[in-house]
């Protein structure tokens, strides 16, 4: 079987704990990572400013917007072997299978601050010399975070090292580490020693869905169908040099390569914190508005934070060179970015006719209380009017057929007043019947 000559990567995912910058930076365990005016000098010359501005974290005496200085990279160096094994329940036994030829150490864990509250996290790690069907088996559960498989010991040795992690998680659990989803997300790289005659399109399928070595030419449960493979494969895999490649999808992003110069090191240090994080970053904001508005809860602010990404992180070209828009791109695709950001389109096209809706009710009862006030009063004049006719009427009437004050029937008052309540109710129909006709 197959083994790495080179294997790095990144586990990564969207950080569960409530993070004070204040409070990390006075951890000693913590180091902020801004870049140096060099470093950002060689970056601006080639990505564009604003999107630099956007995804490091920048140096002192660099001036960026406001919405952007929040940006912070943390680093906690670990460089620690962890004895992997794998605990596997058998109805009453339980069986500790140690990956004797998977080598797990891990590099260092990094925390990135970014704007809207949004926190992420990567656990690196190097797996070099490993054997690649024990690699791809503790990625899947180092990626689904399978804290009940892990053996006693792993979870001793993880739940040590990642302590300055959990530290800021509720309870200090480890097993609490992700936020959003059900599996971190995995950056990887990896030089391979293979036969000449190995099928590198499978091999690279293979280790980025974290499948058994093989498996795309065996016959098994998990091997895919000759068209999805093909589709994967076509859609979604990133060659541009014949001495690697690369297949970016939603769980992992993949880098593999049997040439001993490939260079590796512009995925890890260039690719990797200004490319896949920013992805990262998006796909982390775009999920958690999403799954805010499916839950019912408020988004108040949703549509000035829309503007402020479309401001400063949805777009796509972000460099003045083809292969890093070329891999944005693949990763955006991967990671269904475009789709996430088409759902908080139709968010606010709702909450836009929400908002119309809202407003029109608002009009209507403002426009019936205003009419229901002039009915009023229009109601009171006119009974007023009705009154002070009827009393003029009777008062002329007496007048006029002689009959004195000493001398008062009271037949002619009570006919007067019958008359003027059938003119009182007749102009209250009147008045009250158009209102109906106009609703």
């Amino acid at each position: 079987m197959a083994n790495t000559l080179y294997s790095h990567a990144f586990l990564v995912g969207s950080f569960n704990g409530e993070l004070n910058t204040q409070g990390i930076e006075k951890d000693s365990r913590w180091k902020r990572m801004t870049l140096t005016t060099e470093e950002y000098s060689d970056l601006y010359s080639m990505y564009y400013k604003s999107h630099i501005d956007a995804i490091a974290d920048m140096p002192l005496d660099v001036e960026r917007p406001a919405r952007l200085q929040c940006i912070r990279h943390y680093q906690s160096d670990v460089a620690k072997s962890v004895w992997f094994c794998q605990q596997i329940v058998r109805e009453m036994s339980i069986e500790i299978k140690p990956l004797t030829k998977y080598l797990l150490n891990i590099c260092s864990i990094h925390i990135y601050v970014f704007p809207f509250n949004t926190v992420l996290f990567s656990i690196e790690i190097d797996e070099s010399g490993s054997e690649l069907n024990e690699l791809t088996s503790a990625h899947w559960l180092l990626m689904t975070w399978n804290w009940e498989q892990f053996s006693p010991l792993t979870k001793k040795q993880l739940d040590s090292l990642l302590q300055p992690l959990s530290d800021y998680l509720p309870e200090k659990d480890v097993t609490k580490l992700v936020k959003q989803g059900n599996k971190l997300k995995l950056f990887q790289v990896h030089q391979v020693d293979v036969n000449p005659f190995d099928d590198m399109d499978a091999l690279l399928y293979e280790i980025a869905t974290s499948s058994p070595i093989g498996t795309v030419h065996k016959n098994c449960p998990s091997t895919p169908s000759h068209s999805y493979y093909e589709k994967m494969m076509t859609e979604y895999a990133v060659s541009v040099f014949n001495n690697w490649k690369a297949l970016a999808i939603v769980d992992t992003f993949t880098v593999i390569s049997s040439d001993a110069k490939f260079n590796r090191w512009p995925f890890e240090n260039l690719y990797f914190p200004i490319i896949y994080l920013r992805c990262m970053f998006e796909k982390s904001f775009c999920f958690s508005r999403n799954n805010n508005y499916r839950q019912g809860k408020d988004c108040i602010n949703l549509l000035e934070e829309i503007t402020e990404m479309e401001k400063y992180y949805f777009y796509d070209n972000i460099s003045f060179n083809f292969l890093p828009n070329l891999l944005y791109q693949a990763i955006a695709k991967g990671l269904s970015i475009k789709e996430e950001r088409e759902e908080l389109s139709k968010q606010i096209k709702e909450s836009r006719k929400e908002d119309i809706r809202k407003e029109k009710e608002r009009e209507e009862k403002k426009k019936e209380a205003e009419s229901k006030r002039k009915d009023r009063i229009l109601a009171g004049v006119a009974i007023f009017a009705v009154i002070s006719v009827m009393w003029d009427f009777c008062s002329i009437f007496k007048d006029a057929i002689g009959i004195s004050e000493s001398n008062r029937s009271p037949i002619p008052a009570i006919a007067f007043i019958i008359l003027g309540g059938i003119l009182i109710g007749w102009l209250m129909f009147l008045i009250f019947h158009k209102r109906n006709e106009e609703e």
